[in-house]
């Protein structure tokens, strides 16, 4: 039988650990992070490092500019050929262009219409030794005037050998369209010194088709 001092020396004894098992026993185990907790920490500091601009306000962005509207074509009714009624009622203090022949008489005025200034259209009759005739002469009818061909007219002094010109007046289609004209129109190149005037009167009488 053992000794008392042998029994006690044998329950305090413990038998020595080998190496591997004393490290593994002492090795604090180390839980490795999972990879969306890694990545977290570096997501969040990512956030702090960008700055948010609460206080900036985006520039206001000017207003479209608005279409030009497009010029609205004319009306078909002011584009139209007219038909117009002319009369060429008279004129007055017109230039004694027969006082160079002999000293005797007076001029003999008639006037011509064209159109355009161009193609003559109409004459009135000769008023013989006159300085303010009176003709009354129309209605004329001119068909197919277009909207800015104007009315030219003409005063001579009808001579034997080469009439003499007395004067001449434009008068603009802006004049007499679209409500027409009456009233005196003072002559160009009357002579020195001359203010005449020729009475005319124009009436509208609506669109017509062109001649031709």
């Amino acid at each position: 039988a053992a000794s008392p001092g042998e029994a006690a020396s044998a329950q305090v004894s413990v038998p020595p650990l080998d190496a591997p098992a004393a490290a593994q026993v002492l090795e604090t185990p180390t839980v490795a992070p999972s990879e969306e907790a890694a990545s977290a920490p570096v997501e969040v500091a990512a956030a702090k490092e960008a700055p948010v601009d609460v206080l900036h306000t985006p520039p206001p962005v000017p207003p479209a500019e608005a279409p030009t509207p497009a010029e609205a074509p004319a009306p078909a009714e002011a584009s139209a050929p007219k038909s117009v009624e002319v009369t060429i009622v008279s004129a007055k203090g017109l230039r004694n262009a027969d006082s160079r022949m002999l000293g005797e008489g007076l001029s003999d005025p008639y006037c011509i219409l064209k159109p355009g200034g161009e193609k003559e259209l109409a004459r009135t009759p000769v008023v013989n030794d006159c300085l303010d005739p009176v003709w009354d002469h129309g209605p004329i009818r001119v068909d197919g005037l277009a909207p800015d061909t104007p009315l030219v007219f003409e005063v001579w002094d009808k001579d034997l050998l080469k009439d003499d010109p007395l004067g001449r007046v434009t008068l603009t289609s802006q004049e007499f369209l679209p409500n027409g004209f009456d009233g005196p129109l003072k002559l160009e190149d009357a002579g020195k010194g001359i203010e005449a005037t020729l009475q005319i009167r124009v009436v509208v009488c609506g669109d017509a088709a062109s001649p031709g």
